[in-house]
């Protein structure tokens, strides 16, 4: 299951005072197998009905209609199309919360690679459609166990009658998002499982299913179930876990399929992010009660070192926790530092602070290594900051050499706690010392700068490590006009590569 959020409020705070609501809604999608059939794509739409216009319809109700519009391409070949509206449920007084409404469509596709365009429009608003590209492919065996796409669900109840949303005699309702927050009690997911019968006859297989770690694919906290079943040309998972000792970070639900033997015969994983602020606030009495003999902070005797440990958790702390950790630093009390750190690891990691200090040493080494800059350390520079607090980009566009630009690199991350597709542009004023400042990111809380472009430009061209030559308002040294400079980095920052 991938998903993408459509979030038309991702531009600048100018038009969202101009034009007023902006539509926010939430894409993903699945895909399931037919054994003798073709098998098909799900797709989940969730509008969320506070970003949507509602106007009095002829019943003198409050409703939303948004336009839907799908393309599957194949070799640049339309193979399937549709267009409709989605209403959403309708509202006797407006002063009431508009509520969320949810779209489900199924294509059957045979397998193969696609193209998805989807285009949605709020009918009721100026505001301009917005358009989706996403690559599709669909790959299942006509004969060895497979497993479909993970759905996370909202809920899911036995059916008293087939509806839109039943599946195996279930009404599922999907969870379109791959965010939990904090007061997410439950991980609940459907999947369904293919052609254990082909290998495994009339025995019993064994459906596993855990939490498991975002790098070292460990259960956390114990957190897995299983079920028997009876092989099968199609069988379905339906199943809930818990959530209460998740904390803040990435994660992955594996689901693995075993026959009697325990020999895997199929697996399949999903990504997700979990919020979960800490409640309590943290004070010196606090810091106090914390034994560490015996834990693996009691051998860390030399107080440089664990300051720079220390500092080095700022990108991932609570801002309660950044006021304790500079507290550390003033005082500069080891036992106190120990006790810190001890707690601060414990809390992310009951079973193995450790590890998970280790896990992210490794992180912290390498963006020292890649992004130290004469003015600090790797994990103080914004590129260090930016890597260890939304990890690793999908992709990095480096531009050293754009002329009368100075030197620019686009992050791009299809998924970043509740947001998806979020940019970050990270500009170099000199590239023989490695520093990269902040200058734009569509990321919440980040830095936004709806005149990104014109900076790289008009601050880079009296800077001397061009040479200090007028070249005019329009044309660069190359021949590249500044205007065809700013559309290059706004394609850039549009089309990530």
């Amino acid at each position: 299951m991938k998903k993408i959020a459509i979030v038309l409020a991702l531009f600048s705070f100018s038009m969202l005072q101009t034009h007023g609501k902006h539509l926010n809604a939430l894409f993903s999608y699945c895909t399931f197998d037919q054994p003798g059939k073709s098998p098909y794509i799900e797709t989940y739409i969730d509008v969320l009905g506070n970003s949507a216009v509602f106007t009095q319809n002829a019943g003198q109700k409050w409703q939303g209609k948004i336009e839907v519009q799908w393309t599957y391409k194949q070799h640049d070949k339309v193979v399937y199309f549709d267009k409709y509206n989605l209403l959403s449920p309708e509202v006797s007084d407006s002063n009431l919360a508009f509520p969320d409404f949810i779209d489900q469509q199924r294509v059957q596709l045979p397998n193969g690679d696609y193209v998805l365009e989807l285009k949605i429009t709020d009918k009721h608003s100026a505001e301009q459609s917005y358009l989706s590209t996403e690559n599709i492919s669909i790959n299942y065996s006509p004969s060895q166990p497979s497993i479909s796409d993970i759905e996370f669900l909202e809920s899911f109840k036995p059916a008293e009658q087939a509806g839109s949303f039943t599946k195996s005699g279930y009404d599922v309702i999907p969870y379109v998002n791959n965010y939990f927050p904090k007061n997410s009690g439950s991980l609940k997911f459907y999947a369904e499982i293919y052609h254990t019968k082909d290998v495994a006859g009339d025995e019993d297989i064994l459906v596993t299913y855990a939490i498991s770690g975002h790098q070292n694919k460990k259960v956390i906290n114990n957190i897995a179930g299983f079920k028997k079943q009876k092989a099968s040309s199609v069988s379905s998972l339906i199943a809930e876990l818990p959530m209460e000792d998740v904390s803040s970070g990435n994660y992955y639900l594996e689901i693995e399929v075993r026959d009697k033997t325990n020999k895997l015969l199929a697996s399949k994983n999903k990504f997700f992010q979990r919020s979960k602020p800490m409640e309590k606030e943290l004070n010196a009495d606090d810091l106090s009660t914390i034994k560490i003999d015996n834990t693996f902070v009691s051998y860390m005797t030399n107080k440089d070192t664990l300051s720079d440990y220390i500092s080095s958790l700022y990108p991932i702390s609570a801002q309660f926790e950044v006021t304790v950790e500079e507290n550390q630093m003033k005082f500069n009390n080891l036992e106190s530092m120990q006790q810190f750190f001890y707690y601060f690891w414990s809390k992310r990691s009951a079973q193995n602070p450790e590890q998970a200090w280790l896990n992210y040493k490794t992180e912290v080494d390498k963006v020292n290594a890649d992004f130290k800059c004469v003015s600090g350390k790797g994990y103080e520079s914004d590129r260090g900051r930016i890597y260890l607090q939304y990890g690793e980009p999908n992709s990095i566009d480096k531009n050293y050499y754009e002329g009368a630009a100075y030197p620019y690199e686009i992050w791009h991350y299809y998924k970043t706690m509740d947001q998806s597709n979020v940019k970050f542009v990270f500009m170099s004023r000199n590239l023989t010392n490695n520093c990269f400042e902040l200058i734009h990111s569509t990321a919440r809380g980040e830095f936004y700068d709806a005149n990104w472009q014109m900076r790289l430009i008009s601050e880079s061209k009296s800077n001397s490590m061009f040479g200090n030559i007028d070249r005019g308002d329009d044309y660069s040294h190359d021949g590249n006009s500044n205007g065809n400079l700013k559309s290059k980095a706004k394609e850039d920052f549009i089309t990530p590569h």
